[in-house]
This record gives structure tokens, sequence and C-alpha cells, in this order.
């Protein structure tokens, strides 16, 4: 299993659900379980982060030799779920070399008829929920890719690469993300959200 992989599958079991209704920041206070196991997990790969109170992790990676100057890009993700379905005891399925045809899960089934965009992926191996609750890729899928890449770079230094910040917020699925977030903690330049989309899609503005 790839690591990408393991760290999503792991991602998804914590719940992260936001509430549209809490006047906290963050509205949950579920999502700092994850936001610490991040911070702990930084930790471990030895990049230096800080969990903030307000309901974000930021974390810097230095440049690598004769990139110093080269300007700091952001990568953000979001921790928390829609509360727009259970979030809760989330049980990732695996479906290897999908064939196109409906998946059945507890309760509905995922069909080509009504989500024509699953036979693009045809061949790949598709993850679903086990249809009692949502997946919570959004923005898990994010968190996991963040923190590959990390991993990724410390542990290839021939990688060459300027300075980059990683940031992993809350709230974003109640319109709250970047809520008491001080975009100067980032000292970055550009900054990216990862987060959803066809692959090769990008947005800007």
């Amino acid at each position: 299993m790839s690591q990408l992989l393991e760290r999503f599958l792991r991602y998804v079991k914590v719940h992260t659900t936001s509430d549209l209704n809490s006047p906290t920041k963050p509205s949950t206070p579920c999502q700092c379980d994850l936001l610490r196991l991040l911070h702990t997990e930084l930790t471990e790969l030895q990049i230096p982060s800080t969990c903030y109170n307000a309901g974000y992790v930021i974390a810097q990676i230095p440049a690598t030799a004769s990139y110093e100057k080269v300007p700091r890009i952001a990568l953000l993700a979001h921790v928390d779920t829609s509360p727009e379905a259970p979030g809760e005891k989330v049980s990732p399925c695996l479906h290897p070399n999908y064939d196109g045809k409906p998946i059945q899960l507890k309760g509905s089934t995922l069909s080509p008829s009504d989500y024509p965009d699953l036979l693009r992926y045809v061949g790949h191996t598709l993850i679903t929920s086990d249809g009692t609750t949502l997946l919570g890729a959004d923005d898990k899928a994010g968190v996991a890719i963040l923190m590959t890449l990390a991993a990724e770079l410390q542990s290839k230094p021939e990688l060459a690469h300027g300075p980059i910040a990683l940031a992993f917020t809350t709230d974003e699925e109640v319109g709250r993300g970047l809520e008491s977030f001080d975009e100067s903690q980032l000292q970055a330049t550009y900054a990216y959200t990862i987060d959803g989309g066809l692959e090769g899609e990008f947005e800007y503005e």
C-alpha cells in the first residue's frame, strides 16, 4: 500500500464534521483531533510546525541549498468534512481495478448511469465509504497529498525546491475556513488550495 493511500485511509477515520450552527472556532472540537495528529506526524518528520488554538496547523519546509531566495509558496487543505451527511465511524472501502459496473453500498448504489464520471476511472482503484457515511475525501485527500509531499521532500533531499509552507485549516465546509487565520504566518508569495476537482484542473483568482 502506498504512503499516500495509507495516510488517506487513516485520516478519513478521524471524525471531523464541522457545525454550521456552532459559534466556536473551530466549530467542533473533533476537528482538532486530526490537527493534533498532523502536528505529531510533522514533528516525527522533523518539519517545524505549530498547532494554533484557533483551528489550524502551519508547517514550514525550508528550501534546499541555493534555493533559499525562491518565492515561498503555501499549500493549503482543510480537515473538516461536510455536516450534510454523517461523518463519524467512516469505513472506507476499496474497489480495485474498477470495471465500470454499478457499485453496491449499504442502502445505495453508485451507478455510471447516475454518475457518468465513474467511467473515467475504469481500471483504477476507487475508494468509497460503506454507504452509511460520507467518505471525507473532501478534503482529506488534499490533507493526505500534502503530508505525503512533506514526507517525500524530507526523505529525498536531492529534490530541489524553494521554501514551502503547509497549512491545514478547519471549518471550510461551513464557510469559516479562514476565520481567525493569520495569513502572515505563511510568509508566502503565492498560495494554492489542494481541494476537489478533476485531475489537472486549476482555478485561480
